[in-house]
């Protein structure tokens, strides 16, 4: 059975089948300072050569803000399609709190779906995988919080799973981009996830790294976020 590339984007368990290795640059909401932003577009690359695209787009409504997360995966070798992958997600925040979560994957053919709402002190999750309850604290695996990084637990956005992770802080360190070098804090993330994530001083994700075996895929940052009118 052929493993699913991209699971790590939207949380999954250790890969062991497929080699790949993630990089991600970009900026993602800043909760702390507050400011209202459009979207983050990124490009996928695979050894230098678009294969995808990985969109973030934020609205506030009233108190809530919205989020709307698009990922679109298309590897071909010699012309030929050999793996697909589309993500749609959508997550309802209020006070720095998830509300509720929407999601639904097509990973080669193979369907997924999440939906998830805070009620009563919890939060209540059904999915393709079955039901489940969560804390109401619970954060997903779409990384542009960086509440990420304080969490025992994830929820598997992709599979409607709870996750448990340790996180640990490494030494800051400066990342470098053809545009700006940014002074970002470094977490690794193990246990039913492997990978490390950056995250500016100021919050925004900036980074994140998986690898298995050496092959590489990288993000390309294509539209900063920009101030809501």
């Amino acid at each position: 059975m052929r493993k699913k590339v991209f699971d790590w984007l939207v949380g999954s368990f250790k890969p062991t089948i497929l080699v790949c290795g993630i990089f991600v640059l970009g900026l993602a909401f800043r909760e702390a300072h507050g400011k209202e932003l459009n979207s983050i577009a990124f490009q996928i690359n695979q050894d230098g050569s678009k294969v995808g695209r990985h969109i973030v787009k934020f609205h506030k409504i009233g108190r809530d803000l919205r989020v709307d997360i698009e990922i679109d995966i298309n590897i071909k070798v010699l012309f030929i399609p050999i793996y697909t992958y589309k993500h749609r997600n959508t997550e309802i925040w209020r006070d720095g709190k998830l509300l509720s979560i929407k999601t639904e994957t097509d990973d080669d053919g193979e369907k997924h779906w999440v939906k998830g709402k805070a009620e009563k002190g919890v939060f209540k999750v059904s999915s393709s995988s079955g039901d489940l309850v969560a804390p109401v604290t619970i954060i997903p695996t779409s990384y542009w919080s960086q509440k990420t990084t304080v969490q025992s637990v994830l929820l598997d956005t992709q599979h409607g799973k709870l996750l448990d992770v340790t996180i640990t802080k490494l030494d800051d360190t400066m990342l470098v981009t053809p545009s700006v070098d940014i002074p970002a804090r470094h977490f690794v993330v193990t246990g039913d996830l492997d990978l490390s994530l950056w995250y500016s001083q100021t919050g925004d994700w900036v980074k994140t790294a998986f690898q298995v075996g050496g092959a590489e895929f990288s993000y390309a940052l294509h539209s900063s976020p920009v101030r809501e009118d």
